[in-house]
């Protein structure tokens, strides 16, 4: 019976042992967790910060491109119109109802091509020559005589995303 009672205390002492390293462990698992959902929260104001001064920052931009008197436009990096302002397509030659998110540039081309703002000439042909150039990427500025006497001067630069801007 001192061998049952030697072995029931041996099994208390334990299943004692087992709980006070579990009940650590339990802590140390709460304390990892508080310490992530700390930083989680620190990242997540971060990241709210950084939201409202982009959004900032893309209104001052809209505000600025909306109030320049030069017609203005950007592509991607797959030559569809992302960003224009209201003096776009009066400069450009073409309809105002003309200008929509993702409008490819042969679109814009071909219009412009069929209005006879590049003069006469084959419409598909020019829009594959004007292709052909803006794909070298090589944007500088150039001025240009409409068939009307006004004479515009476009001024392109690359976007660091592949796209380019048109004033």
């Amino acid at each position: 019976s001192t061998g049952f009672a030697g072995a029931i205390i041996l099994l208390l002492a334990t299943i004692g042992s087992l709980l006070v390293v579990e009940s650590a462990q339990t802590r140390a698992r709460e304390q990892a967790q508080a310490a992530d959902q700390a930083v989680l929260a620190a990242t997540n104001a971060q990241l709210q910060v950084a939201k409202a001064d982009a959004e900032a920052k893309a209104e001052q931009l809209e505000a600025t491109i909306g109030g320049m008197t030069d017609g203005v436009y950007m592509m991607d990096a797959q030559f569809r119109l992302v960003e224009w302002n209201a003096r776009f397509p009066d400069l450009a030659g073409i309809s105002p109802d003309l200008p929509r998110i993702g409008l490819p540039m042969e679109e814009l081309l071909r219009a412009q091509a069929r209005s006879g703002l590049f003069g006469a000439v084959d419409v598909d042909a020019e829009v594959t020559r004007r292709m052909a150039v803006l794909r070298t990427l090589r944007f500088g500025t150039t001025e240009r005589t409409r068939p009307d006497g006004r004479t515009i001067e476009l001024r392109r630069r690359g976007l660091p995303d592949g796209g380019f801007v048109t004033l």
